[in-house]
């Protein structure tokens, strides 16, 4: 399906990123069909499932060029010398190095890990939230909850406090600039939630939680740490059903709603007892069908594009 000519440079759990024609500047980014649940990556194709992803990221791209700088240029369409598959699940990205290892997570809802971790220890990451709160309470105010950004195996969610010392061990970056990065990543991240979750519940959805990825523009190094947050740029994907839970805006707290994302497939594999290790068990047609089908109802949802599977 890829042309000869692109030079594959990186394959993660759902995306590959290509070189073309030798481009110093640009990378061609494509939105696979593959599913990764609990950091394990499904021999099953979701079919249509990258299309949606690639059309999602880029309609929320476009919402953000005004708040935040991304490596978003433009999708392809089907109108290139290259196979018709690779239409609208591909896009053109700016090439950023690093991609820091941190995962941004932000959370308006109490659910999935946090839940986990507030019915054991009454914390999230760590920090201390109000008492007596139930699946799908909503925090006060958004929180930020990173994570580590494992090449393989599990993430770890950690506490805020150990972001900098994190791109100090993973990318040699200054203590002094780490902290500055971290609060940037913080405010900068729930701003566009804040935002983010005003449209979204205007068009009947609830952003219960998302992740968001960030790298650093060339010259970070020399940058004095008053301006290497400029530098920062936002990647990978953006407001996804693979990257956020989307829920009804009619949900009841202490329930846990249908969704439009991938909540739906982690259910599954939960109820049949899986331990989370390789492989993954295969996915029955339905779930394959009603998955599908939840990302389709999401993009439709929020960004009026009807997406038509043939």
């Amino acid at each position: 399906m890829v042309p000869s000519t692109w030079r594959l440079v990186h394959i993660g759990k759902v995306r590959e990123t290509y070189e073309v024609d030798g481009d110093p500047d640009y990378y061609h980014m494509v939105c696979t069909d593959r599913l990764s649940a609990f950091d394990v990556v499904s021999s099953q194709p979701i079919p249509g499932k990258g299309v949606v992803l690639n059309l999602m990221s880029a309609f929320w791209f476009g919402k953000a060029r005004n708040d935040v700088a991304t490596h978003f240029v433009r999708v392809l369409k089907g109108d290139g010398d290259y196979h018709p598959d690779l239409a609208w699940r591909t896009s053109i990205v700016r090439r950023v190095a690093p991609v820091l290892k941190i995962e941004a997570i932000f959370r308006n809802l109490l659910t999935g890990s946090a839940l986990i971790e507030y019915r054991k220890k009454g914390t999230v990451c760590g920090m201390r939230v109000r008492k007596g709160m139930v699946e799908g309470d909503q925090f006060t105010n958004p929180i930020y909850t990173p994570s580590t950004k494992a090449d393989s195996g599990h993430d770890q969610n950690v506490h805020p406090s150990r972001v900098p010392g994190i791109l100090k061990e993973m990318h040699s970056i200054p203590t002094y600039k780490g902290v500055r990065l971290s609060a940037a990543i913080r405010r900068i991240g729930l701003e566009l939630v804040e935002g983010c979750t005003r449209y979204a519940s205007q068009r009947g959805i609830n952003i219960a939680d998302t992740k968001m990825e960030f790298g650093l523009t060339p010259g970070w190094e020399s940058t004095p740490v008053f301006g290497v947050h400029r530098h920062l740029i936002l990647v990978d994907e953006f407001f996804t059903p693979d990257s956020s839970r989307f829920w009804p805006v009619d949900y009841q707290p202490g329930t846990s709603p249908p969704s439009y994302d991938k909540q739906f497939v982690r259910d599954f594999l939960s109820r049949l007892g899986w331990d989370r290790t390789p492989p993954m068990p295969t996915l029955p047609d339905e779930v394959v069908v009603q998955t599908i089908s939840k990302y389709i109802e999401a993009l439709s949802r929020l960004t009026d594009i009807e997406l038509v599977l043939v």
